[in-house]
């Protein structure tokens, strides 16, 4: 499948999700007229059709070249582009700008035209890994270029400045970051940005290979939980196998799933399942019970929410609850050891249990339909 995805993309067609802002998804058939544009959540449904990218809204292009203007003729940084844009209260798909969005924009080389695959990849339940640009795969002119060639090149000569500018030895990175730890009394990506003679938090990144690499290089250890970013991978790949189980199950009833890979959404008779880990946490105090909070994300469309709760420790699962998407207000929510009920949640033990839950309600949903169907008719 990987292979076939790389060969694909040397053809300049498009693998993976939604596109940056100011671009859209093109279908073509096997000839390789235009189908249409894909909306967000939209995938091809037939294997000879091909997806590739195109210009989108042009308020969404004027909003992508004002943000290369500033950055290039304007000389401004990243962290003042998203707060001007924030000032002026834009989103970007329902998220405020952030420097890292800012800074992912300007070096996203799609905005030129050209189709860029296998920057990551995970394989086989290994892990997210970063692959060295020379397994990249590019297709230049692949599609309409939005960003002029010359300016797209002159912010990345201004990125190579930048960091050439701080080209420290590492020893010497890691002295000033001790420096301004001592100083400002702790570290945070927001505290080393800020400090003058200390290089980017990016920089650290991408020279430790994260900034928790280079806080233990140094014997800090970060207020934030570690183990959380530690963790990720392993908690993607839990969802992963939960959503197949789900998937498996009811196709082997009759029923029929689509499968959104992206953030991993079942769509069954037009509801969608999402699926969330529970994680638990301490205060500190050992008497104390844990809490279990659950993250709403950045998908969560309206109908069913599959929980799974971990345990005390984070590496096994307790259970699974379920609830409505409706019940859940706010960014998270957070409970106790019984305090989900108030959510309108059920409790069960295993997975398959929660199957057949699903499976009752999709019939009792197919046979409303029937019903209403056989009214109109009538």
């Amino acid at each position: 499948m990987h292979t076939g995805a790389c060969r694909s993309s040397a053809r300049g067609f498009r693998q993976g999700g939604r596109p940056c802002i100011g671009l859209r998804r093109k279908l073509l058939d096997e000839q390789g007229r235009s189908k249409g544009i894909l909306q967000s959540g939209q995938w091809k449904s037939i294997k000879s059709d091909r997806v590739v990218l195109c210009p989108g809204p042009p308020d969404e292009i004027e909003l992508v070249k004002f943000i290369f203007k500033r950055f290039v003729k304007d000389r401004r940084s990243e962290g003042a582009i998203a707060r001007e844009l924030r000032v002026r209260d834009a989103l970007v798909r329902e998220r405020y700008w952030s420097e890292d969005i800012i800074r992912y924009l300007l070096q996203n080389e799609n905005y030129i035209g050209t189709n860029v695959y296998n920057r990551q990849s995970n394989k086989l339940k290994g892990g997210q890994v970063r692959n060295p640009p020379s397994e990249w795969i590019r297709r230049e002119n692949a599609f309409a270029p939005i960003i002029e060639k010359a300016v797209f090149e002159e912010a990345q000569r201004r990125f190579r400045d930048r960091r050439e500018r701080w080209g420290l030895s590492n020893e010497e990175m890691l002295k000033r970051l001790r420096i301004l730890r001592h100083r400002s009394g702790g570290l945070s990506k927001r505290i080393i940005d800020k400090a003058e003679d200390v290089p980017s938090a990016t920089l650290y990144q991408m020279r430790f290979g994260s900034l928790r690499e280079a806080y233990r290089l140094i014997d800090y250890i970060g207020i934030r939980d570690c183990e959380y970013i530690v963790s990720r991978s392993r908690r993607r790949n839990m969802i992963k196998e939960i959503v197949m189980k789900v998937a498996i199950a009811l196709a082997k009833s009759g029923i029929e799933a689509r499968l959104d890979q992206v953030h991993q959404i079942l769509r069954v008779h037009g509801i969608a399942i999402s699926f969330r880990v529970a994680r638990s946490w301490l205060d500190g105090e050992p008497t104390h019970s844990p809490t279990w909070t659950i993250r709403r994300g950045q998908k969560l469309p309206p109908g069913l929410i599959v929980v799974i709760r971990l345990n005390e420790t984070n590496e096994e699962i307790r259970d699974y609850l379920l609830m409505k998407a409706s019940d859940f207000v706010g960014t998270r929510v957070r409970f106790g050891e019984e305090g989900w009920e108030r959510f309108g949640a059920r409790r069960f033990a295993s997975v398959y249990a929660i199957i057949e839950v699903i499976k009752r309600r999709l019939g009792h949903i197919e046979r409303l339909a029937k019903c209403v169907d056989a009214c109109a008719r009538a």
